[in-house]
């Protein structure tokens, strides 16, 4: 998904440790869609998922206005989880000097990976 402006959402810990969870669940190769954990929002609550070539699992996350869907490196959810702690942690998605990237920030530290523009496997066909 190409990102025309810079979105912040805070997340709870608890749906943190949820995505890592999923993320324990697939084998995980960042450099394609199925390796990544996918956030998507459509405008009522977030949703959490993952998938690799076998397996498919999500979860639900808390309410949320906005819409978006955005791949979440698995390195990012243990940084979020391990590195900058506290009860919320904000994840921010945009454009850097016309490079699309995905940030994860807390109290304890930052991380800003390139978004490599998967496109993602319909999911929605298998978790309503």
């Amino acid at each position: 998904m190409e990102f025309t402006t810079t979105r912040r959402v805070s997340i709870p810990r608890c749906e943190w440790e949820a995505a890592g969870q999923l993320a324990g669940v697939i084998t995980a190769d960042e450099r394609r869609p199925l390796g990544q954990v996918r956030l998507s929002s459509d405008g009522t609550s977030r949703r959490w998922c993952a998938t690799d070539s076998y397996r498919l699992i999500g979860a639900a996350g808390g309410s949320d206005s906005a819409t978006y869907d955005v791949g979440v490196p698995v390195a990012m959810i243990r940084h979020a989880l391990h590195v900058c702690d506290g009860e919320e942690v904000t994840l921010e998605f945009g454009v850097d000097d016309g490079v699309p990237v995905v940030t994860v920030e807390g109290p304890g530290g930052r991380l800003t990976v390139e978004d490599l523009g998967h496109e993602f496997p319909d999911v929605a066909r298998y978790i309503a």
